[in-house]
C-alpha cells in the first residue's frame, strides 16, 4: 500500500471521529433545549394549579358566606373556617411553596397556608381578598409574581412589578422565620 492510501485511510478515520463528536454535540444540545421547555411548563403548570386552588378557595368562601348569612370568614381564622368547605386540604398550598405541604394533616394554623387573606368589607370586583404570598423584595411562591383572587371571583396572575400599584399586601420575613422557628423547635 503506497503512503498516499494510507494517509488517505487516516483521513477517513480523522473525518468520521470529527463527525461523531459534532453529532454528539447537537444531541446534548437537543436535550437541553427540551429539559428547559419541561422546566417552563411545570412552572406554568404550578400556575394554573395554583390559580385553581384560589378558585376552589372562593367556592368554600361562598358556602361559608351563605351559611353565616353573607359574612365571610375572619381574616384570623379563614383557613380553619374553610377547611370544613373543601374536600382537599392542598387547596391552601401553593404547588410552588416547598415549605408547606398540608396532606391530611386534620388541624392546622394559619402560617401553614401558601396564601394570604382579607376580610371582604365589599364584592367589588377589584377588591383582592386571597393571593399568594409576596415578599417585599418581590420575591414569593412564584418566581415573577403571584395569583390574585378577587371578591367578585375571578383570579388572575399579576407581575410583581405591579404588587405595590395594586395596592397588594406584603408577607414580611419576620412572619416567615418564626414560622420556621416554630417547625424547628416542634422537631
Amino acid at each position: 500500500m503506497a503512503w498516499r492510501d494510507r494517509w488517505l485511510l487516516k483521513s477517513d478515520y480523522r473525518r468520521n471521529y470529527v463527525e461523531g463528536i459534532i453529532v454528539i454535540i447537537m444531541l446534548t444540545v437537543a436535550i437541553l433545549v427540551i429539559f428547559l421547555l419541561f422546566f417552563r411548563s411545570a412552572k406554568t403548570a404550578n400556575k394554573a394549579i395554583c390559580l385553581a386552588h384560589l378558585k376552589q378557595l372562593y367556592q368554600a368562601m361562598s358556602l361559608y358566606s351563605f351559611d353565616y348569612d353573607g359574612m365571610y370568614p375572619p381574616t384570623d381564622r379563614w383557613a380553619i373556617g374553610l377547611a370544613s368547605y373543601t374536600d382537599n386540604l392542598n387547596s391552601f398550598t401553593c404547588p410552588e411553596d416547598k415549605g408547606i405541604r398540608l396532606k391530611n394533616k386534620p388541624k392546622y394554623d394559619i402560617s401553614s397556608v401558601s396564601y394570604w387573606y382579607i376580610q371582604p368589607k365589599s364584592e367589588k370586583a377589584e377588591t383582592a381578598i386571597c393571593g399568594d404570598r409576596v415578599y417585599s423584595n418581590l420575591d414569593g411562591n412564584h418566581v415573577d409574581g403571584g395569583n390574585v383572587l378577587y371578591a367578585d371571583g375571578h383570579a388572575r396572575w399579576v407581575k410583581s412589578e405591579n404588587w405595590a400599584s395594586e395596592d397588594l399586601p406584603f408577607s414580611s420575613f419576620a412572619d416567615d422565620k418564626s414560622t420556621d422557628s416554630k417547625k424547628k423547635t416542634k422537631k
